[in-house]
């Protein structure tokens, strides 16, 4: 079974840990000034995020994602809820199809842990070269505690891959690890916040008037999809043996970590 494309046949969105709240979460990490006009975001799903930015008519999106199916929905969004701000690519090669310097910020959300050591250093060897001097690097994901087993991590992978097609994490993300990693790109890490259930209570972020126009076409898309036999029998598959698998409190964590490029290191580069 493939979760991400049965996600991208039913549009389904906020499907990452922490939900609604974790997209949100990240987006306020962005500065809201004039500078910041280019963003993009490495595995855009099903297009989301980019209707709650298209609010802000001055900001151009670009999302990329390595699964056409995602993108085929994405351009459905776009035409749907006429964004007119933003645009999709179909990528699957190792260099991110962009100048250098071109963007003011990048995002992810459970992109990276998912990827080996190989394809996560590379991409975020590639969101160095094209994010501009001092542009921010923010990304959203659930990664190992330190404390977790290696024989856990193997067990809740190996359950995950068999039925979903999808690891939960790489054994290697762990956030010492990434504290590591991410200076040996050129980055400074300036923020690193973990999200817990206590955020739940603190925020109450408003919908805006895309993102209310999003939410109700992925519902509307959701809802209809459930009419098709196959996408009923998965809808009930992937319910159950997510509700079989349990994860103890405290062998994952999810993060939310925010870098700059280093202005020393981009001057040298």
């Amino acid at each position: 079974m493939n979760y991400l494309k049965y996600i991208a046949r039913t549009g389904r969105i906020n499907q990452h840990p922490q939900g609604r709240l974790g997209t949100h979460l990240l987006l306020k990490k962005i500065p809201h000034n004039s500078k910041v006009k280019t963003i993009l975001e490495i595995g855009c799903g099903t297009g989301h995020t980019a209707a709650i930015l298209s609010n802000d008519s001055s900001i151009h999106y670009e999302g990329i994602d390595n699964m056409l199916e995602m993108i085929h929905f994405c351009n459905k969004r776009k035409k749907k809820l006429n964004l007119f701000n933003c645009n999709f690519t179909h990528h699957t090669k190792n260099i991110f199809p962009y100048e250098n310097d071109f963007f003011d910020i990048v995002i992810c959300e459970s992109v990276l842990a998912i990827q080996s050591p190989e394809q996560y250093n590379q991409i975020v060897t590639e969101v160095f070269r094209v994010l501009k001097g001092k542009g921010l690097f923010i990304f959203n994901e659930t990664i190992w505690n330190l404390s977790t087993s290696l024989k856990t991590k193997q067990k809740i992978n190996d359950t995950s891959l068999s039925h979903f097609n999808i690891i939960q994490a790489d054994e290697s993300a762990t956030l010492t690890n990434w504290k590591m990693m991410l200076p040996n790109h050129g980055f400074r890490i300036k923020h690193v916040e973990e999200i817990n259930d206590l955020e739940k209570t603190k925020y109450n972020f408003a919908v805006n008037p895309s993102e209310l126009k999003s939410l109700l076409y992925s519902d509307k898309i959701k809802y209809l999809s459930l009419f098709n036999p196959k996408e009923l029998f998965l809808y009930l598959y992937f319910k159950i043996i997510n509700q079989k698998i349990i994860i103890e409190k405290g062998i994952l964590k999810s993060y939310i970590i925010t870098c700059e490029k280093n202005s020393l290191t981009y001057e040298k580069s």
